[in-house]
This record gives C-alpha cells, structure tokens and sequence, in this order.
C-alpha cells in the first residue's frame, strides 16, 4: 500500500511539475504583445514526450520556423498534456481559450481515447473545470492502462499477425497473445498446430481447427463457424469510442469558433500508436465540423516512400525530433497562412 501511495505521489508532482513548466515557459518566451497565438492542444504527441528537450516538441519547433522566416510574429504555445483523452482536452478548453486568446488551434487527440475510453463529457462536468488551474486526478491507474497497451504487444503482432482485435459486420473478435480467444462475451483458448492452423479450444473439449490468411491489413478467416471465409477488418467494431471522440471534437471546433478562433485537426503520424480506423474518424470530424486539416499521417507516408520512416519515430512510437519538426513544418506553414 505504501508503494502505491509513493507512486501516486510522484506521478501527482510529476504532473504537477509539467503543468507549472507549462506557465511559466508560456510566461518568459511571450514574442511580443502584437503576436498572434497559435494554441496547440492534445496528447503526449503535442507535448513533445522523448523529443530530446522541450525546444524539440513540434509547437517549439513551429515558432522556431515562424522567427527564422522573419515573416508576421506568430507565438506557438503547448497546451499538450501527456495521457490527455479528447474529454481532457474539451475540460480544459475553455480555460486555454480565455488565457491565451489564439487566433488558431491545432488539435491532435484521439489515441487516448482507445486507452481509457472517456465518457461523453456532459455540460455540468464543464461548468465545474471553467476555472483556471492544476487537474487533481488518480493516476496510477492511467499509468497501468498505458503500460498495458504499450509496445510488448506490438512485437508479438508481428510474430503472429492473426494477434488482436477484428471485425466484420456485427462479429467481434480478439487473438490475444496469452493464448485466449474472445468472441463476443465468450472466451476460448488457442494454440497454433504444427500444419499453421489455429487450434481453438471450445468448452466441450473438441478443437476447432481455423485457417487464416493475412491480406494487406486484413484477415480472412476460414472455419466452421465461418463458412464461407470472411474478411475482417482490424481493430473492434466502430461504436462508442469513435462516437464519444468525434462529439467531443464537435464541441471542440465549436468553442474555438466561439472564441473567435480558426480550428485545425491534425492526424497521427502512424507507427506504433496507430489505431485502427482513428486517423479516417479525425478526417470525418473535420469534414462533418468545418474545421481545417492538416493530415500528418499523409505527409509521413510521402517520408516512408521516400526512405526509412523509422528514423522520425522513437523506441516507443512518438515522434522524435526529425518527426516533430515535420509536424512543426505543417503547422508553421499554415499559420503563416
């Protein structure tokens, strides 16, 4: 219990700690009082968690491109809080707007969102976090959410594709790599047979041999239960996470527009935080929200065809400097816009 409550204690300062730095970096590198702002919100991609220093995230990288243009004085500030859900960045929105009163924010969020599945924020929760000043929340239990869904299970996918969520139509099924099969709210386990066959396991006893074939992103599966073969999509049915995201992003376009400011979405970049089906959610909210895009994950494409993609990403899956400052490029240039 008293390591627990220590590891509380440290994530609550370190916490804490980020939100002051924020202030007061926010505080000492103002350009000048004619500078319009450009307010970037959202997740850890937006703070700029492992870029080697906090000049090296990509609104910091955005504001150095803006001064070396010499071009009209644009101050980039980072809004972004590592864990951030789009229901965080909707609570915290209003008080962002009314402190920096931007003339444009760039919004990058919705991987989170996949972690710890936030509920719709209601108008209530917002009328209780209009004023300024430090969220305190437990965190520990976002720390085992995110370790859970971290990088060990992206090397077992690669060992055995067949690994993970997928869907076709209504039916809803998950590969898991400590051996269990979930399909629907039933549980069986598999193994994998000598001829390459998945061998799963019902709870009569027999085994139920399943052919599987990866095409492009895609698994065709072939069984008795699925006779003939299907298709299946990866990742879980599109429902309640992708519809909590995209209300969430509709709220956010709404305010920023009632602040009087231009709002812009932008993309993942891809590599290991990529979530199924996250980037076309962020595409759709645009569109259906009148808000600017800036698609990232299209300009990392143009990088992966053009060499080794690998070196604009870190161990984890975020961005390192090289990635950063491509996003800072497409940021930079369409607030000089």
């Amino acid at each position: 219990m008293g390591a627990f409550v220590l590891l509380e204690f440290l994530l609550q300062l370190g916490a804490l700690v980020m939100h002051l730095r924020h202030d007061q970096e926010h505080d000492s590198r103002r350009v000048q009082a004619a500078a319009r702002v450009a307010l970037c919100v959202g997740d850890s991609f937006t703070f700029g968690l492992h870029a080697t220093s906090t000049a090296f995230s990509y609104p910091a990288q955005a504001q150095a491109r803006v001064v070396a243009s010499g071009r009209s004085p644009i101050e980039f500030v980072n809004a972004g809080v590592p864990g951030q859900s789009s229901r965080d960045v909707l609570l915290r929105l209003d008080n962002d707007l009314l402190q920096r009163q931007p003339h444009v924010v760039y919004v990058l969020v919705g991987t989170n969102d996949h972690t710890f599945r936030p509920a719709l924020a209601r108008e209530e929760d917002l009328a209780e976090l209009r004023t300024a000043g430090f969220t305190w929340r437990l965190r520990t239990w976002r720390l085992v959410q995110l370790l859970n869904s971290s990088a060990p299970t992206v090397e077992a996918k690669q060992a055995q594709p067949f690994l993970g969520i997928w869907h076709a139509d209504q039916i809803e099924f998950e590969f898991a790599a400590d051996g269990s099969m979930r399909l629907g709210d039933q549980r069986w386990q598999w193994s994998l047979a000598s001829d390459g066959k998945i061998s799963v396991r019902l709870p009569d006893g027999r085994h139920l041999p399943i052919e599987w074939r990866v095409l492009g992103a895609r698994l065709q599966v072939a069984c008795a239960l699925w006779d003939p073969p299907l298709l299946f999509e990866p990742g879980p049915m599109p429902g309640p996470v992708n519809a909590v995201l995209r209300e969430h992003l509709r709220q956010i376009v709404a305010r920023v527009r009632a602040a009087g400011a231009r709002c812009v979405l932008l993309t993942y970049p891809g590599g290991a935080f990529a979530r199924p089906g996250l980037n076309d959610c962020l595409r759709v909210a645009a569109h259906e929200n009148g808000a600017g895009l800036l698609d990232v994950e299209a300009r990392f494409h143009e990088l992966a065809r053009a060499g080794d993609v690998a070196r604009y990403f870190v161990a984890d899956g975020h961005c390192s400097d090289l990635g950063n400052e491509e996003i800072a490029r497409l940021c930079a240039d369409d607030a000089q816009r």
